[in-house]
């Protein structure tokens, strides 16, 4: 993680070589290897590697909501599918990475999540994304001034400041949902309403069972929520059914 926040090429060389080792060993120990794993996949999205993002994105899309030593899972998966060019992929698992950062209140994470999201969207650019990369960037330098995260604070104040430049006489909108609610925890709260289950749930948005059962809970305390029936209400009530 060091060596992807840094830059550093001496510190890539030195975690290839540590996560060649462990992938190595006799014994598999998942979650070393899954670490392993997450060191290569992190020097794969460095350079660029569309090729060997693919093969670690399917070694690693089965540990998704844990965190990885100092990153989760979901948001290696998320720049993973962004090298990859797949985009609307990507986001999804950006959105997983947030509702897992939240929930668990992993702020430090938290912050860099919103920065590598907000690029995503910066790159893909489509109706929204620069409203929301910029609300993404806010939340992301609350956070990082706030915690004393000196070097990502001053790297996303200047990316602030050049979408700001950029998006000047910007027209283009966000949906903002009431009571915090991303657009991932809106649409399994439609799917609820619907009367879906987790699981039926998790087949359709391409997601965990976990991860879905982790955006529930995040809905329920935003809304206030005792359960499916109280969900159900107030989809109904604010218009966000399908």
């Amino acid at each position: 993680m060091i060596a992807y926040v840094t830059r550093d090429a001496s510190q890539f060389e030195h975690a290839r070589t540590m996560a060649e080792a462990v992938l190595s060993l006799p014994v598999d120990i998942p979650l070393y290897t899954a670490m392993g794993r997450a060191a290569l996949a992190l020097q794969a999205i460095q350079q660029h590697d569309a090729a060997a993002a693919s093969e670690h994105y399917a070694a690693l899309k089965a540990v998704s909501g844990i965190m990885l030593l100092y990153v989760s899972a979901d948001r290696v998966l998320a720049l993973l599918a962004q090298t990859m060019e797949k985009l609307d992929l990507a986001m999804a698992h950006f959105e997983d990475a947030l509702a897992f950062c939240h929930q668990a209140g992993y702020r430090p994470e938290l912050a860099w999540t919103c920065h590598d999201y907000a690029d995503a969207l910066v790159h893909r650019n489509g109706p929204g994304d620069h409203a929301k990369a910029l609300s993404l960037l806010n939340e992301a330098l609350n956070i990082s001034s706030e915690l004393g995260m000196q070097p990502l604070a001053e790297r996303v104040a200047a990316r602030q400041a050049g979408l700001e430049q950029h998006g000047r006489g910007d027209t283009l909108t966000v949906h903002a949902y009431q009571d915090g609610l991303t657009q991932r925890e809106v649409e399994v709260l439609q799917f609820i309403a619907g009367g879906k289950s987790n699981s039926e749930i998790a087949e359709v948005l391409f997601l965990s069972v976990r991860t879905v059962e982790r955006h529930i809970t995040n809905i329920y305390a935003k809304i206030h929520a005792r359960g499916r029936a109280d969900a159900t209400s107030y989809a109904l009530g604010h218009g966000l059914t399908h």
